[in-house]
């Protein structure tokens, strides 16, 4: 059985959940990006409220760099394995 670390775009053998922390971090903060992103992605203001978008637009851009960070952290946990 493998999870899918949607931040990442890549899968994980759920056995390495227990085998290393270091996996079981990433997997815990890919799935808290994934509900973030989903939540942020349901709050999409009007395009008559640029006000709002504007912020939105900023906390998409956040949670992209968050996705970023999420990569490199699965590439240096990838090469412990």
């Amino acid at each position: 059985m493998s999870l899918h670390l949607a931040s990442v775009g890549s899968n994980v053998a759920a056995r390495f959940l227990t085998e290393s922390p270091s996996v079981a971090v990433l997997v815990v903060e890919d799935l808290c990006w994934q509900a973030a992103t989903e939540d942020w992605k349901h709050r999409r203001p009007h395009w008559w409220r640029p006000r709002a978008r504007t912020v939105w637009k900023a906390e998409g851009a956040l949670l992209e760099a968050k996705a970023d960070r999420l990569r490199q952290l699965a590439d240096d946990v990838f090469q412990e394995l």
